[in-house]
């Protein structure tokens, strides 16, 4: 998961996530897999919360929009294109929990309804370590599979939405920005290190499995939604700022001949007490 955005509820998820794989690999008994279950069930709601912010967030865009098209326009229709985005790949995520549940309880979708694939509730082969690896991996954990429904497809998947999400990063972000999802390989805790698809998927629990797709989802999530916040927040980039308004009168001339009239241009002054510009003349 992401560190220095995460709130203090996704990071003890996390972190109780990180001591269930702990626990798994010392073979503990099938009831810490209910963990995942209740991990996973609470990263739902967590995606669900996101998917509310981020759809107010556009609507806002696109309020903005109808009233400046021509200042909002580039940044509202980039907005779009990263929200289409991040629904295109967390939709594919939800589609590939499904396959993997169905290859491994042996059930359809329809036979099982929405709620029981998305919390794994009333599945009974939650501890299942080889059907989820063979869908994701193959048999030969040397040689990953290729095709629909795999892991190097969830990776190519996630490289097209990094490169859709950075093509519209604002440039002054784009240097310092960074999507996640960076593939290193994970140290075991024999200091030996394995690919990042074998650390999270090669005889894992289906349990684990799911719960590890479902971070990635709030992963993808939460990096729509900073992507949408940088974007908001460049619409007003170049505006100036000024928090005081007063009257100002602008004289012709410095001084008034005896009988001449007095001229001046009255007008309302917007300035910042808090900025102190440079002027050079």
């Amino acid at each position: 998961m992401s560190g220095d955005k995460e709130t203090p509820r996704q990071a003890m998820i996390g972190m109780m996530y990180l001591v269930l794989l702990a626990l798994l690999a010392m073979n503990v008994s099938k009831s810490v897999l209910n963990s995942f279950i209740v991990i996973n069930g609470a990263m739902v709601k967590s995606n669900k919360a996101f998917d509310e912010k981020n759809a107010e967030t556009l609507t806002a865009f696109e309020n903005q929009y109808n009233q400046n098209p021509e200042k909002v326009g580039q940044f509202y229709f980039s907005a779009k294109k990263v929200v289409d985005a991040s629904e295109a790949l967390t939709d594919y995520m939800t589609e590939l929990k499904h396959h993997i549940i169905e290859h491994t309880e042996g059930k359809t979708p329809e036979e099982m309804g929405d709620d029981t694939m998305y919390l794994l509730t009333n599945v009974e082969a939650v501890d299942n370590i080889d059907a989820p690896s063979h869908v994701l991996l193959g048999s030969d954990e040397t040689k990953p599979i290729t095709g629909e429904f795999t892991m190097l497809e969830l990776k190519e998947k996630i490289k097209e939405w990094k490169t859709a999400m950075m093509a519209e990063v604002p440039e002054r972000e784009k240097a310092t920005y960074d999507l996640g999802f960076n593939y290193e390989p994970v140290k075991q805790t024999d200091g030996t290190y394995l690919s990042w698809e074998l650390a999270h998927f090669y005889h894992a629990p289906l349990a684990a499995v799911i719960t590890d797709i479902t971070i990635f989802q709030t992963e993808v999530k939460n990096r729509e939604s900073e992507v949408l916040k940088m974007l908001m927040s460049n619409i007003s980039a170049k505006d100036f700022k000024f928090d005081k308004i007063e009257v100002k009168v602008i004289p012709n001339s410095n001084y008034v001949v005896l009988g001449d009239s007095f001229k001046a241009d009255v007008i309302v002054a917007a300035y910042s007490t808090t900025e102190n510009p440079e002027l050079e003349v």
